[in-house]
């Protein structure tokens, strides 16, 4: 075998244009496979960087008759699963958070997290630095510790050991830095500190139940299946609902599911999408390999040949041609790593942010594996049959001194034939799945949210508990600071809302009907709320559709109003006025609806307005607020640095966080449909320029062994034209083949993207037809060029007796 490798690299480098276009080709199709896989096993198939990952899971709840599905969990449900659950040998709450870092600096705002102190111990994670937290920890009034990230370790702090033991001030009270870790559970959310998980008196009173603000998480006891936990966890259902039926009415279920699902979440479809278009790039780069090597191989024809003649078994030819092959691969496979590196390199830089929700993508020793596997089955996909086909050899007809032309059996002309119709039918497939999601994508970048975009202005500030308990103190800021922001120049209309649209911000739960009660078979429904300011509608440009919105006499002592919007209506009013109608939820008192505004879109160009409830952020001020303003021209985040001062002039302790466009906003909320969209259609422009160099390299070679024949016929008196017509037929048929296969496989391939489209059918007939034409013509264009040179034959050269 060594010999034949060793011969097979001195073949090679006598033909080093052949080798080259054939490591380049496959090296391609390589460098695609590997990057796609590395972040597959990022993501599915080794998300967890922790000890015995299989035995992690989430503990989510379901309640059918709230309308509530894999839902988070109160204080107190945390503590009743702890508890109760025996399956469990370790469980752990977390509570994502943002926390003003203030002091000496300049004040920031920083995403983390309170959790558990078991947390640390559950996930086997060690602090770089320190400690983690002591049991101790999580009573309310002994929590005034926190845990750093390295990342704010070194970035504010110089990465001083002498930071244990340090007072940092959070939200306006004193925390001790008691370690630092490396970043935990980045698919949750980005977390820079993390505090302990104590629960204040306030949230342990039997009203807060409907308060679900907290992921659990826990760790299998050895021994235990997912199956026996569930079991378990049903028991713990059923003994709180014993215990109170007003929260937990029958037919509710505590969930357990293995911790990696919720790291794939939205982009599990798009990476299998992905991973199948790359897989059919590497189908076309073997196809086109497997053509150089048949045409390799019948110019190489008289060599095989003599060694057969000379006592070469047909074993041992087939060995030393799939040597050529495996060397190539081996070459390409090189290639393709280093490639997929740099690749990699570009996915994190360019890639939209949270692309894979903080993993971090490597080619590491199991990519590594996967690479040589597909190189292995590469070699043996473009190198057998080229090698079996070569080996059949009739020495009578090989060893004859004019058979140069004659070469070409009907075998390898059917090989040859079906390759190609292979490479169009895999171009295809790919183009029309490329076409369908830019179709998707362009439909969705001219869907309306619901609002104008334009000349908008947001940005974010929350107000600690200290210093802003009472409702009052936080009104009194609002409306102040909503004056200062109208009066700067260019502002025309400004306003508070929380959550923002396309902030990833959520608010919602039950409401009642005054009037109107649920009947005992109707599933209590969930709606969005939205605190907002009265100016907030002429911000956004929201339509008023009936009635009014908030005014200045809905003051915190005047009777409680709130606006719904038109899905609300159409859901729960389709035949009546809504205006009048009497509220109850989320706050004591009723609510009497004032007007109908337009739906809005939340997260998502691409799911309809959900049915939302407005109440006015004067009646229910909240500490967290994102205010927008509307500019008359120009770029709206000019007024940044004035707005900084604003804000600072009424507590120079409060950081301006998340500032953005409402232009920018819509257009992250885009990032991961554009960029899975944009590789895709870069896969299969690759696919394309691969098929179109196959076609033009099948019909160079098909012009260069029927030379003697096209001479004959022009002496004889054929016209260029039907020179021309001779060799595009030879291509034509198999490209017609491979369009009507691609076509076919197209339209079972493409219902795999229905869950990715908008707007658009994944049979979409359009689509489906104009591609396939641009596809025939650009495999005409490619068998066109090298049939022109059929015609610049000269008769008396190829009839010249050799």
């Amino acid at each position: 075998m060594i010999r034949d490798l060793r011969y097979a690299l001195r073949t090679l480098l006598k033909s080093p244009g052949f080798a080259i276009v054939a490591v380049l080709t496959l090296g391609l199709g390589i460098a695609a496979n590997t990057s796609i896989f590395s972040a597959v096993d990022a993501v599915l198939l080794h998300p967890l960087p922790y000890s015995h990952p299989e035995q992690l899971v989430e503990v989510t709840k379901t309640m059918p008759m709230f309308e509530l599905f894999q839902s988070h969990s109160s204080a107190l449900d945390f503590l009743d699963y702890r508890a109760q659950a025996k399956a469990f040998s370790e469980m752990a709450a977390i509570e994502r958070g943002q926390f003003n870092l203030t002091g000496d600096r300049e004040p920031e705002r920083l995403p983390g997290m309170r959790v558990s102190p078991a947390l640390f111990s559950l996930l086997g994670v060690t602090p770089v630095l320190g400690r983690g937290f002591a049991p101790e920890e999580d009573q309310f009034g002994r929590h005034r510790v926190v845990v750093l990230s390295e990342t704010l370790w070194r970035s504010h702090f110089g990465a001083g050991r002498e930071i244990l033991g340090k007072q940092i001030e959070l939200d306006g009270e004193n925390y001790t830095v008691i370690g630092v870790a490396r970043p935990m559970l980045t698919f949750f959310s980005r977390a820079e500190l993390w505090l302990p998980l104590a629960f204040s008196p306030a949230e342990l009173v039997p009203n807060r139940r409907g308060h679900q603000n907290l992921d659990v998480v826990a760790r299998l006891r050895p021994g235990v299946n997912l199956a026996q936990a569930a079991g378990d966890l049903q028991r713990v259902a059923s003994q709180m609902t014993m215990q109170d039926s007003t929260w937990y009415p029958k037919g509710w279920s505590i969930e357990a599911a293995p911790l990696v699902a919720s790291v794939s979440g939205p982009i599990r479809t798009p990476l299998l999408v992905l991973l199948g278009a790359v897989a059919l790039v590497l189908l076309i780069s073997c196809a086109n390999v497997a053509n150089l090597l048949l045409a390799r191989a019948s110019a190489r024809q008289k060599e095989i040949t003599i060694r057969t003649a000379l006592g070469a078994g047909r074993l041992v030819i087939v060995r030393q041609l799939l040597a050529e092959s495996a060397t190539i691969a081996l070459a390409a496979a090189g290639l393709g790593y280093l490639a997929s590196n740099w690749v990699l390199d570009l996915f994190e830089r360019f890639g939209p942010q949270g692309l894979l929700r903080g993993q971090h993508l490597q080619a590491n020793l199991v990519v590594g594996g996967f690479t040589l596997l597909i190189s292995a089955v590469a070699t043996l996909f473009f190198g057998l049959a080229p090698a079996v086909a070569a080996s059949k050899t009739d020495l009578n007809d090989a060893l004859k001194e004019g058979s140069r032309g004659a070469s070409t059996g009907t075998g390898k002309q059917r090989l040859r034939a079906i390759l190609m119709a292979s490479e169009v039918a895999l171009s295809l497939t790919l183009l029309i799945s490329a076409g369908l999601l830019i179709r998707s994508f362009v439909r969705l970048q001219q869907a309306s949210p619901g609002f104008d975009a334009q000349h908008l202005a947001t940005f974010q500030v929350t107000l600690p508990v200290a210093g802003y308990r009472e409702n009052a103190r936080i009104g009194a800021f609002q409306d102040e600071l909503l004056t200062r922001l109208a009066s700067l120049p260019g502002v025309t209309a400004t306003g508070e809302v929380d959550p923002l649209p396309f902030s990833g911000s959520n608010r919602g739960g039950s409401f009642n009907i005054v009037g109107h009660p649920w009947s005992n078979s109707q599933a209590t429904p969930d709606v969005a709320y939205r605190r907002a300011s009265p100016a907030y509608f002429q911000a956004m440009q929201i339509p008023v559709l009936r009635g009014r919105v908030f005014s200045a006499q809905d003051g915190p002592a005047s009777p409680k109003v709130a606006v719904v919007d038109e899905p609300f209506v159409h859901q729960f009013f389709p035949k009546e006025n809504p205006i009048g109608m009497q509220l109850s939820g989320p706050d004591p008192g009723g609510y009497t609806i004032v007007g109908v505004v337009g739906g809005v879109k939340s997260n998502s160009l691409s799911v309809a307005p959900v049915s939302t409830i407005y109440y006015s952020s004067v009646q229910a001020p909240f500490r967290a607020m994102t205010f927008v303003l509307r500019t008359a021209a120009g770029d709206p985040l000019s007024l940044l640095p004035a707005i900084r001062r604003e804000v600072q002039a009424l507590d120079r302790n409060l950081p301006v966080y998340r500032p953005a466009t409402m232009e920018e906003r819509l257009s992250d909320s885009l990032a991961r449909t554009r960029f899975s969209t944009t590789l895709l259609a870069v896969f299969a422009g690759i696919a394309l320029l691969l098929a179109a160099i196959g076609i033009y390299g099948v019909i160079s070679y098909v012009v260069g062994q029927r030379g003697h024949e096209i001479g004959i016929r022009m002496a004889l008196g054929a016209r260029p034209r039907d020179a021309v017509l001779l060799v595009l037929r030879q291509g034509t048929v198999p490209v017609l083949v491979g369009i009507a296969v691609g076509f076919a496989a197209s339209l079972a391939a493409t219902r795999a993207l229905s869950t990715l489209l908008y707007g658009v059918s994944a049979t979409d007939p359009l689509t489906f037809v104009l591609l396939s034409l641009f596809l025939a013509a650009v495999a005409l264009v490619a068998s066109y060029v090298p049939a022109l040179r059929a015609t610049k034959v000269d008769p008396m050269v190829a009839l010249r007796y050799e």
